[in-house]
């Protein structure tokens, strides 16, 4: 399986404000605040993917994707995971012994 590039970055974070300004003094620019979400997505550099930030009372683990040509075809290579299905494809995610998920998408549907 070769991989391509990150998808999105999910973390939960205390207090959505804050976060947001923490994170945009790290560089991050703020691409869309979503209220009715408790959400934020900041930009990542010049990609299309961001840092997808959600206030929690009680944050968790983060999760990271990344991009491959097909998720089935990662699932078959690990032989782990869950498949997802989203709006532009399939997702396989697989859990560390710690909660932190990482996430294998495509975009098949893309197109």
């Amino acid at each position: 399986m070769k991989l391509i590039r990150i998808d999105n970055v999910f973390f939960q974070v205390g207090e959505l404000d804050l976060a947001v300004l923490l994170y945009e003094k790290l560089g991050f620019q703020l691409k869309l605040k979503i209220p009715r979400l408790s959400s934020a997505i900041l930009n990542i550099g010049m990609e299309e993917p961001g840092l997808i930030l959600t206030e929690s009372k009680h944050p968790k683990p983060s999760r990271l994707w990344i991009e491959v040509a097909s998720a089935i075809q990662a699932k078959e290579e690990l032989q782990a995971g869950s498949l997802l299905e989203t709006a532009t494809g399939t997702t396989l995610e697989v859990t560390d012994p710690w909660g932190n998920i990482v996430g294998f998408a495509d975009y098949i549907k893309k197109n």
